[in-house]
């Protein structure tokens, strides 16, 4: 299988690339019923070390380590050693991230990488928030805070979320899940959303958009919108500007990107997830308001069972996001930045985006391969001549069965493509020529 996929070395350079990864699984039938798993659950149990054989035998045979070198599918998780040290012994210290009361030198330690999050955004000491599970609850959580205002501001208004063509998924999802409207904007020739397609919300009526939504960072692309011009259009209007950069903020570790989020900071709210580019562990979204307050006010949990836990003006995470138990999920990426110092964990982002250009770089200079455009951060999409969507998915899946690499394809402009996310940074330009060679050659 693996020397059918890849039949030329030209581009790979060495055999021993041509070993698969053993975290890669083809996953099973859809709809099947797995009787490797049907009645394992008994009233006298199987024990604990045949349990442990049924884990490894079935759950993680079954399952993709997102954690591989060649594993580009997606935005994929690569948690450092640092970050999973400190995650299984999190789960042996059963902490409650709830309140202050309940585990205040946990709570300070996560406030502390937020802390550092803020600082890069560019946000004042005032600014602060939590850690959720991911990036599609950090976005329902920011648009109900905005939502929330403008039902103060707008009484009995119709309410409406205005983002772009390119927005994350989750965007759509949580204007359902409010009652709001979505207005979908047009992208620029970069797929970026820019300060001049927002103005014509200056003349959507009777609608009120209670929050804009900007991506610093699209998940398709990668592309980065016009911070600056929107936050300005924004705050002349008083309408919350959310920064989507659950992906992207990755690289506001790295100094010489920076100027790529300028006027991140006009934001009223930004998400960025550590465990995307910032190699935490799974799972960890880091939520940050310019004014606290206002999650307070809407999230806030009063009962008598807990006055003494919640309430007085300590900080505590079951104020800024509807959860209340809660695990310390910010605790494994405050440690790894202070174990590895913040220099390393730039570092490790600026491979992702090298690895970028240089494989956009070979795009270019192969006659059967077109790149659909410039890498801004670390996603390469590229299209092979000739293919259709069939082309892409059958190759994707034959690299997954053989364990060479977990790749998928995407739709950009209406046109199937190949699209190649780089967050692991051991990842390498080796393993980046086998995937081409193997695209060329099937």
């Amino acid at each position: 299988m693996v020397a059918e996929l890849i039949p030329t070395l030209e581009l790979v350079g060495t055999p021993e690339a041509l070993i698969p990864l053993p975290g890669l699984q083809t996953p099973l039938p859809v709809g099947s019923v797995p009787t490797d798993i049907v009645g394992t659950i008994t009233a006298q149990g199987m024990g604990t070390t045949r349990a442990l054989d049924l884990y490894r035998s079935f759950v993680v045979a079954n399952s993709n380590a997102q954690g591989d070198v060649r594993s580009l599918a997606y935005v994929p998780n690569a948690p450092c050693a640092e970050a999973v040290l400190l995650d299984r012994m999190l789960a042996d210290a059963t902490f409650m991230g709830t309140s202050w009361q309940e585990a205040s030198g946990a709570v300070a330690a996560e406030n502390a990488a937020l802390r550092w999050l803020a600082n890069l955004i560019g946000f004042d000491q005032a600014a602060g928030g939590t850690f959720v599970s991911g990036g599609t609850i950090a976005n329902v959580t920011a648009l109900a805070v905005a939502a929330n205002r403008a039902r103060s501001r707008w009484p009995g208004a119709v309410l409406a979320v205005a983002a772009s063509s390119e927005v994350h998924s989750s965007v759509r999802m949580a204007a359902r899940m409010l009652g709001l409207r979505f207005v979908e904007l047009p992208v620029d020739a970069k797929f970026r959303l820019t300060a001049d397609a927002v103005r014509v919300l200056d003349g959507v009526n009777p609608v009120r958009v209670c929050a804009v939504v900007v991506t610093a960072g699209t998940t398709n692309v990668g592309a980065i919108d016009d911070l600056r011009g929107i936050g300005a259009w924004c705050r002349e209007r008083g309408i919350w500007m959310h920064v989507d950069a659950a992906y992207g903020g990755g690289a506001l570790a790295v100094a010489d990107a920076r100027q790529m989020f300028d006027g991140i900071a006009l934001a009223d709210s930004v998400v960025i997830d550590p465990h995307k580019w910032l190699f935490s562990t799974l799972d960890c979204s880091a939520l940050l308001y310019r004014e606290p307050a206002e999650a307070k006010a809407l999230f806030g949990q009063r009962a008598a069972y807990i006055e003494s836990a919640v309430g007085g003006e300590t900080w505590d995470p079951s104020n800024y996001a509807p959860h209340f138990t809660r695990r310390c999920r910010g605790l494994p990426f405050w440690f790894s930045l202070v174990a590895r110092g913040t220099e390393a964990i730039g570092r490790d982002v600026a491979r992702g985006m090298n690895l970028a250009q240089a494989t956009a770089e070979i795009v270019r200079g192969e006659r059967d391969l077109e790149l659909v455009t410039e890498p801004v951060l670390s996603i390469v999409v590229f299209r092979r001549v000739g293919w259709g969507r069939g082309d892409y998915e059958r190759w994707a899946a034959r690299l997954l069965e053989a364990g060479i690499a977990f790749v998928a394809p995407t739709t950009v402009r209406g046109e199937a493509a190949m699209r190649f996310c780089f967050i692991n940074p051991e990842t390498t330009m080796m393993d980046v020529r086998l995937l081409l060679a193997s695209c060329l050659s099937s």
